[in-house]
């Protein structure tokens, strides 16, 4: 303890770490990952027998892949070929795979192991899926958590709903439509007509997507109570949550099998950058494992350090509605637009803007007149130079506009509408991409700028977005989450006269490679988007980070010396953080030795829709009530970008003769 106090470095400080958690005995001997150990989700199956354990394929292949070899070795294989036969998967190596699983069976333990029922033997039955099944029954003595203490009420979730299990939902659902005709054409099933839902109109043969809110889903039948007294709804099938894959990150939907509520919960807000979710206390962050390589279950209070799964795109397919021009035009008139009575009324100085917000709305609405008028700031008037705006006078053309619900207006709000304005979510979610695109090169026409800093004599160009209204800095951010752009905002406190304010600024590295999809019109901004895409900026993207575990590290480092690449090498050994990780570009020359030897690590690294971000709790925010869904296979969902729940057990398979016989 003095020489800690002291702060002597060297091989005693490499033994005794920054605590007892991180010192060498406990980081390389206790929490190394063994060859027999398999790690996973554990769900509840009936099918499963009291004294049996479902174990996927996958994970049986992995943990038993010693004896496999062993038994192939005995069949006159050579020992290469055997291990070749087993990478292979080849019929004779499953035969022996399920002889071995025959033999040895498996100590199942869940931490934190508080009694002597932590730690208990099974017979192993190999299933499909990604989750270790059990019987209901041992749930008790494990402390299984299936219930639901995760997110508040309005968090957002993306589902996929079959149109079967539409049919058994017990609530009236319509898809919504920016269209009238679209509208009274949607599909309709018994609902209650209270619970408000936006389901985007792009559907495939058998499904509809659907983004809500959690707290609004359907409570179907009657509940059961949980062990908490959760109310817990079974679901029909078919419906699924948008998640990602514990093992490689790969974002898609997984099947939902349950839904629980449970009332007056303790929360707290997390916050990783600028996404943001309420969860429980009592319930599990999920986060990057340094020692397994996978997800595990966290306390949010200590998630200092750990590295949490954000999904980048919104992963449900893009709407069918609206064009590129249609995107712009209500991008350009939530800038610098706005509709009082019968006038529709439009503001920039710039002739080429003007010219195509009129020649957009008269390919919709052609029956209505234009006046333009131009005003000179008097001496003394705090204006920076001439406006210029135009009126368009007509009935049929104000109703089309207000159609989109561009401004989100309290009721009895006149004045200071700018704090209002918003992009209509249905909008975002309807959407063609094409129109989405649109809709931010409008916006960016409007009040956005591009900016181009030479201070360091390297051009370095940044986009930003200002608007003083809390809904459209919201449906901003969620519109650049749709298209798979990054962002942070910036709050400017107000100041006199003036409201807060804020600042949205998309990535530059995202943006930069998306500039052809941008088809802004106004001068300065064509110019800026020609350099921009003249320079060729050689951007590295220090925040698109991957995780790397213990055991993947010893594997890559074989090949990462410090001689050889001096920066990532030094970057996985001095990480301050307890976890090691390392820019995605920076793994890309070692695809082939990741491909071959660490391909989890391989996977996650080419999952470039899955980022990870550090997270930390924010605020208290007192008692709510939460919800959570049981996923099958995973038990893992995206909640408002990406934050999620876990519950995972270790299996260990006896080597030795002596060992067989104590679990047995």
């Amino acid at each position: 303890m003095k020489l800690k106090n002291k702060s002597v470095k060297g091989l005693l400080k490499w033994a005794l770490g920054t605590s007892p958690k991180r010192s060498a005995f406990a980081t390389k001997v206790l929490g190394s990952t063994v060859d027999t150990v398999g790690r996973g989700v554990v769900v509840p199956s009936t099918k499963i027998k009291l004294n049996e354990i479902g174990m996927p394929v996958d994970m049986a292949w992995d943990v038993y892949a010693p004896f496999v070899v062993r038994k192939l070795v005995q069949r006159n294989y050579t020992p290469v070929d055997a291990m070749k036969m087993v990478k292979q998967r080849v019929p004779a190596a499953f035969d022996a795979l399920q002889q071995a699983v025959s033999e040895r069976p498996v100590v199942m333990n869940r931490a934190p192991s508080l009694h002597k029922l932590s730690l208990m033997g099974f017979n192993v039955r190999l299933t499909s899926g990604k989750a270790i099944k059990i019987n209901p029954s041992i749930v008790v003595p494990f402390n299984c958590d299936f219930d639901g203490n995760c997110c508040d009420f309005d968090s957002e979730i993306y589902l996929k709903i079959s149109k079967s299990a539409l049919d058994k939902l017990d609530f009236l659902v319509y898809i919504t439509s920016i269209n009238n005709q679209e509208r009274n054409e949607g599909m309709k099933v018994d609902v209650n007509a209270s619970t408000a839902l936006k389901f985007t109109n792009q559907k495939d043969n058998s499904s509809v997507f659907v983004n809500m809110k959690i707290g609004n889903f359907p409570r179907v039948g009657t509940p059961v109570k949980d062990r908490n007294g959760a109310d817990v709804y079974r679901l029909p099938k078919g419906v699924e949550v948008a998640a990602c894959d514990p093992l490689t990150g790969k974002r898609g939907f997984y099947e939902v099998e349950a839904l629980t509520v449970e009332d007056s919960c303790d929360t707290v807000k997390v916050k990783a950058g600028d996404r943001e979710v309420i969860v429980s206390t009592n319930e599990s962050m999920a986060v990057f494992d340094q020692t397994t390589g996978a997800l595990t279950k966290v306390a949010p209070k200590d998630l200092e350090g750990k590295l949490v799964p954000i999904l980048k795109q919104d992963p449900t397919p893009f709407g069918t509605f609206g064009d590129r021009d249609l995107g712009w035009v209500l991008g350009s008139l939530i800038s610098d637009g706005w509709v009082n009575g019968n006038i529709v009324g439009y503001s920039k100085t710039e002739d080429k803007k003007r010219a195509e917000v009129e020649r957009i709305l008269r390919q919709h609405q052609p029956n209505f007149h234009t006046s333009e008028y131009r005003d000179k700031p008097a001496p003394g008037r705090n204006k920076l130079g001439e406006s210029v705006k135009i009126h368009m006078y007509g009935k049929e053309l104000a109703d089309w506009v207000r159609q989109f619900k561009l401004l989100d207006l309290p009721n009895g709000v006149s004045k200071k509408t700018a704090c209002y304005k918003q992009i209509n979510p249905d909008l975002i979610q309807h959407g063609t991409e094409e129109m989405l695109w649109g809709l931010l090169s409008g916006l960016m026409d409007g009040d956005g700028c591009f900016v181009l800093n030479t201070a360091t004599g390297k051009p370095r160009f940044t986009v930003r977005y200002s608007t003083s209204s809390p809904a459209l800095r919201d449906t901003m951010a969620k519109l650049l989450y749709r298209l798979g752009i990054r962002y942070s905002i910036t709050t400017t406190p107000p100041r006199g006269m003036s409201n807060e304010a804020y600042t949205i600024i998309p990535s530059s590295i995202d943006i930069y490679a998306n500039l052809d999809k941008l088809t802004c019109i106004g001068q300065s901004e064509l110019e800026l988007i020609a350099k921009w895409k003249a320079s060729a900026p050689d951007y590295t993207d220090k925040k698109d980070c991957v995780p790397v575990s213990d055991g993947e590290w010893a594997i890559l480092k074989t090949v990462c010396t410090h001689t050889t690449d001096s920066g990532m090498y030094t970057a996985m050994m001095t990480n301050r953080s307890g976890t090691r990780k390392g820019m995605r570009s920076n793994f890309y020359k070692y695809d082939d030795f990741l491909k071959e030897n660490i391909p989890l690590l391989y996977a996650r690294v080419h999952e470039t829709n899955t980022l990870w971000s550090s997270a930390e709790v924010v605020e208290d925010t007192g008692k709510r009530q939460v919800f959570d869904f049981l996923v099958k296979d995973a038990k893992v969902f995206a909640v408002n970008n990406g934050f999620v729940i876990w519950d995972t057990v270790n299996l260990h398979v006896p080597v030795s003769q002596a060992g067989i016989r104590d679990v047995r």
